[in-house]
C-alpha cells in the first residue's frame, strides 16, 4: 500500500504545480486576448466605428470559452515545467533517495489536475457559455447583419425570433421533421416596429422556401378583425432552415448543467441530440484526461537528469500530449458521424492517454 507524503512536502509539490499553472494560464490568456483584439480591430477597420474599450470587452467575453479549449495544454506544460524544475534542482533526486516513489510525488499534482477538471466543467463552463452568448449577441450587432435572429428551444418546443425594419416576428413550433424540413404545430406572432401586436397565424405545418414561410391549414387573426381560415399562406422571413439547424447543432452555447435538459428537448422536437450526448460524455471524461496528461508530462520530465537533452525530451513530451489531444478531435468527429459508439468516442482519448502515461511512467521508473 502506497504511503502518503508528509503534508509539508505534499503542499510544497502542490504549490510548485499550481504556480506553474497560474503562470502558464496568464501567458495563454494574454496570447488569446491579443489575437482576438487583432481580429476585432481588423473587423472594425471596415467602418463599424466600435470603440477600443468596447472591443476589449468583446475580447474578454470570448476569453473564457477559448481558454477552456486550451486548458489541457496548460496542464501539460505546467506538468513538464514543474517536474523539470524540481529534477534540475535535485529536489526530486533527494526525495527518491529518501524512499519516495514516483507515484507519491506526482499524487499532489494529480489531485490538483482532478480538481481543475471538475471546476472546468462545473464552474468555468457555465460562466464561459453565458459570456459566449453575450459575445455572439454583441458581435452580431456590431459586425454581423444585425437582423436579431434568434433560435432557441424551450419546454414546449422550438422558438424563433426574427427582427427587421418591419417589426418583430416570433415563431413557435411543437416539433420539427428533419426528413422533409417541416415544422409542425406552428404559431406566428407579428409585431410592428413599436412592438404593438399586429396579427397571429396558427398553422398545422410550415416550411421555409425561397425566403417565405409556406404555411398550410391556417387560421389567421389580424388585430381588430375576425378569424380567417385558409388552406395556404405565405409569410416573408429572413430565417433559413440551415440557420435553424446550425443554431441547434452548436454545442458551445450550452453549459454543462443545461445539457441533459437540452438533450431531452432536442429529441422531443425532432432534432438529433447525438452531438450533445457526445459532448456530455466527453465533458465527464475531462478530469481523467487532465490527470492523464499530467502523467505524460511527468514521465518525460522525470528523465531529464538521467539522459540529458532536456529540450529534446521536453519537446517530445509536449508533442506527445498535443498529438494525443488532437487525435481526440478525430475520434470525436467519428463519434458524431456514428462511425464508432458514442461512449467510446467520448472516453477513449482520456483512457488511451492514461494507459500510455502509466505505461511510460512504469517503464521509466521502478517506483
Amino acid at each position: 500500500m502506497m504511503r502518503l507524503l508528509p503534508p509539508t512536502l505534499s503542499f510544497y509539490l502542490l504549490r510548485h504545480f499550481l504556480l506553474w499553472c497560474v503562470a502558464v494560464a496568464f501567458a495563454v490568456c494574454g496570447i488569446i486576448f491579443a489575437a482576438d483584439m487583432i481580429q476585432f480591430l481588423t473587423e472594425d477597420a471596415g467602418g463599424t466605428d466600435v470603440g477600443t474599450f468596447s472591443l476589449m470587452g468583446l475580447a474578454l467575453l470570448r476569453l473564457p470559452q477559448t481558454f477552456q479549449q486550451v486548458l489541457p495544454f496548460v496542464i501539460l506544460i505546467s506538468g513538464l515545467g514543474t517536474y523539470h524544475q524540481l529534477t534540475r534542482t535535485s529536489e526530486l533526486v533527494v526525495a527518491r533517495a529518501a524512499g519516495v516513489s514516483v507515484w507519491q510525488f506526482i499524487a499532489p499534482a494529480l489531485l490538483a489536475a482532478l480538481a481543475i477538471g471538475i471546476l472546468r466543467i462545473t464552474v468555468l463552463d457555465p460562466i464561459a457559455t453565458t459570456m459566449q452568448a453575450k459575445f455572439d449577441q454583441l458581435h452580431d450587432t456590431w459586425f454581423g447583419d444585425g437582423n436579431g435572429n434568434l433560435v432557441a428551444s424551450a419546454g414546449s418546443g422550438v422558438w424563433l425570433r426574427e427582427q427587421n425594419i418591419d417589426g418583430t416576428a416570433i415563431v413557435h413550433a411543437t416539433h420539427v421533421s428533419l426528413d422533409d424540413r417541416e415544422l409542425g404545430g406552428m404559431i406566428l406572432l407579428l409585431f410592428d416596429p413599436d412592438d404593438h401586436f399586429n396579427e397571429r397565424v396558427d398553422a398545422k405545418t410550415g416550411k421555409i422556401e425561397n425566403g417565405l414561410w409556406q404555411l398550410s391549414d391556417v387560421e389567421r387573426v389580424i388585430a381588430g378583425h375576425a378569424v380567417e381560415r385558409m388552406d395556404q399562406l405565405t409569410v416573408p422571413t429572413r430565417i433559413s432552415y440551415g440557420e435553424i439547424l446550425d443554431r441547434f447543432a452548436r454545442t458551445n452555447a450550452i453549459s454543462f448543467w443545461s445539457l441533459p435538459r437540452y438533450i431531452s428537448l432536442l429529441e422531443s422536437t425532432g432534432f438529433s441530440a447525438r452531438p450533445h450526448r457526445l459532448l456530455w460524455n466527453r465533458m465527464l471524461a475531462i478530469p481523467v484526461l487532465y490527470m492523464a496528461l499530467l502523467v505524460i508530462a511527468a514521465s518525460f520530465a522525470l528523465r531529464f537528469h538521467r539522459k540529458g537533452d532536456a529540450a529534446l525530451l521536453a519537446g517530445a513530451g509536449a508533442f506527445t500530449g498535443f498529438l494525443l489531444y488532437f487525435l481526440s478531435d478525430l475520434v470525436y468527429a467519428l463519434g458524431i458521424n456514428s462511425s464508432i459508439p458514442l461512449q467510446l468516442a467520448a472516453w477513449a482519448p482520456a483512457g488511451v492517454t492514461a494507459m500510455l502515461g502509466i505505461a511510460m511512467l512504469l517503464h521509466f521508473e521502478d517506483g
